[in-house]
Parts: structure tokens; sequence; C-alpha cells
């Protein structure tokens, strides 16, 4: 500010800080527990989404997904390979079918695989708890859950009913677990060569892409439609996921947004009240030569040093709990998974601004007022 002499400004506002030491200490815990609640939440909510994301992307989602008729896959196979920004690639075959275990039956999700590509697109590998994730002509992968319904394991048979109505049986190579429900009570992964003998007719080829860098799924797959396929990104695959993921930071926002205000409005009373309390001195400042602007400049320093302390008290605290505990079991989908807490550089900056602006709020309206403190009404008793 033009005119401010910030040698006097921050004097007296040191002198300020040390002279309400009780309540100094409340305004700077307030906004250090909001600053702690700030930061736990949404480094819980950034873990949630990279929980979330890393576990379906490459199981239930893959990066990209292209539709392809058999005849064309190696055409396209070949465009996939010069591109750089794909790292591997899997045909898939798809099917609904019947999987029948002597007088049981359950609907699932057949779905044929190369095995030696699909290894390097898909994670389903790391998740065999029985057996082995290798598929060869007459035989099957399926899920934990599956299993345990079908009342199945490792070498017995199975039988599946597939659209053409015939019978095929196989015999169970591996168990996998993914903690994913719709994944392992409804998947079952056989070769794909093998399912296409026994399909026949018109197929379609559904390719699984795995990208070196995943956000660049949208423009890969806006490339792909530029050569005449029908491709989709993650991003609209796994579109309600990432609705039900906005959700929650809109509810979480809400909250933050509540905590923001009750902290505020306390501080605003605390602040109006050393306001009162020190009119007379304040009155003796502008007599003696102090401007409107160095007063308003005084709380405005002491707003901002409380937003600093503030911050460090409350990051230093949410970094303690967040290493302490490292990461939590939360309930996301129906599903259980582990959700680690993320504190980035990013969000310690979010957080020195929220409680700056935590601390601005707060102190500007008891900065304006006394600013406006006129002398000698003041001192009109005096």
């Amino acid at each position: 500010m033009i005119g401010v002499n910030w040698r006097f400004v921050w004097f007296l506002a040191l002198r300020y800080l040390v002279s309400w030491k009780k309540h100094s200490a409340i305004i700077v815990v307030v906004i250090a527990g909001s600053v702690f609640l700030y930061a736990l939440t949404y480094s819980m909510l950034c873990g949630l989404e990279y929980a979330t994301l890393s576990r379906t992307l490459g199981l239930a989602v893959p990066h990209v997904k292209v539709e392809v008729s058999p005849r064309d896959y190696s055409k396209l196979a070949e465009l996939l390979e010069s591109d750089t920004r794909i790292s591997a690639f899997s045909p898939r075959l798809l099917c609904d079918s019947l999987l029948v275990v002597g007088e049981s039956s359950r609907g699932v999700r057949v779905i044929g695989i190369q095995y030696s590509l699909e290894n390097r697109v898909s994670k389903i590998s790391r998740y065999i708890v029985d057996g082995s994730w290798s598929v060869r002509d007459d035989e099957c992968v399926i899920g934990v859950v599956l299993a345990d319904k079908m009342n199945v394991s490792v070498g017995e048979s199975i039988y599946l009913l597939l659209p053409t109505g015939s019978l095929w049986k196989l015999r169970i190579r591996g168990v996998f677990e993914t903690s994913i429900s719709e994944i392992d009570s409804y998947v079952v992964y056989v070769d794909l060569s093998e399912l296409e003998n026994r399909l026949g007719g018109d197929k379609t080829y559904c390719v699984a892409l795995r990208l070196k860098n995943p956000s660049e799924a949208s423009m890969v797959a806006d490339w792909l439609k530029e050569k005449g396929y029908r491709a989709s990104s993650w991003e609209k695959l796994a579109g309600n996921i990432l609705r039900l993921l906005e959700v929650e930071r809109f509810y979480s926002n809400a909250l933050i947004g509540s905590v923001l205000v009750i902290t505020s409005l306390g501080i605003v009373n605390i602040m109006l009240m050393l306001t009162e309390s020190r009119k007379k001195s304040i009155g003796v400042l502008k007599a003696i030569g102090a401007t409107s602007r160095e007063i308003f400049s005084i709380y405005f320093v002491v707003s901002l040093i409380y937003g600093v302390l503030g911050y460090l008290v409350g990051l230093v605290g949410a970094v303690a709990v967040a290493e302490a505990l490292k990461e939590v079991s939360v309930e996301f989908l129906s599903e259980k998974i582990t959700v680690p807490f993320i504190l980035d550089s990013e969000l310690c900056f979010l957080s020195l601004v929220f409680s700056i602006v935590v601390s601005t709020i707060s102190c500007a309206y008891s900065a304006y007022r006394a600013s406006t403190i006129k002398p000698a009404e003041v001192m009109r008793f005096e």
C-alpha cells in the first residue's frame, strides 16, 4: 500500500499478538483445526480416487477399448504397434453364457483371451490365489466368489452353455480374487481361439489397450475414431465411478465450506472484541498521525500471521496423522478398499491458501472497523 509505514505496522502487529496471547492462541488453534480437517479430508479424497481408479483400470476397465472384426484385427494391430503412446494391447472376445455344475447354474460373462497378450494389458494375473493364470484350449480361470457359489475348485470341471446352444466342458485352471464383486462373481476367462471356433458366425473383438500415460486415453480414442474405429476411453467406460467420485468431492466441499463459515464467525467475534478493547489505543495512534490505511494494515498483518501459524500447526498435525495411519479401509461401491493418504505439494499449497483465506476473511471486518475509528469520538469523555 502507498503511504504505509510497514516498519511501524509490523511493530504494532507483533505487539498486539504478544498482548493478545490467550486470544491469539485460540484463533491459531481454530485455524489449525480447519487446516487439519481440510488437508486430511482432501488427502483421503485423493487416496480414494487413486485406489479406485488403480483397481478399476486394468481389471474392469482398459485404458482404451476398440471394437473391431477379426478380419480387420491385423490392420489395427499394425496401427497400434506404430504408436509410441501404446505400451500393449490384447484382443478379447466376449459373450454371455450359462455356467452349469451338476444341478446348479449361473449366468456369467465369458471372456476369450490370448494369454501372452492379455498378461501385458491386464493385472488379473496378480490376483491368482489358486492354480495358474495361463489357460489352454479347454481350460478356464474363474473368480473366487463364483467358485465358492458353484462349489468348485482348481482341477474340477464345469460346463458353459454358449449362445449357440452348445455345451462346452472346461477344466478349472486357476481361481482369482480381485475384491471387485462384479469380476469375482461373474467373469470366466477362456482361450480366445477356442471360444471363437465354438461361437462361429460374425464376431467382434474388443481390443483392450494399455497406455504409457492413462491421461492420454481420450486423445488416443479420438485418434482411433478418426481412423474409422469404434473406440472409447476409460473416462467414458468408467463414467459411473467418476461421477460417484465427483459426488464424494461435492459433499466434502460442502463440509469444508461449513467449517469455513463456522470458523470465520468464531474468529470474527474474537477480533471484534479485541478491536473494541483497543479502541482507545487506536484513537491515540490516529491522533498522533497513524493513517486509516496503517491501522487496517496492522490488522491485516495480524490476520496473515494467524493464517501462517494456523497453517503450519494444522499441516504438521495432518502429516503426523497421515504418516501414523498410512492408509485406512473404507467401503466404496459396496466394496472394501484400502485408501492411502496422499499429501502432495499441491495439497500443501492449497492448505496454505485455505488458512490465509479463513484468517483474512475473518479479520477483514474488524480491520475495517478499526480503520474507521475517529479519535475525537473515542476520546470525547477522556
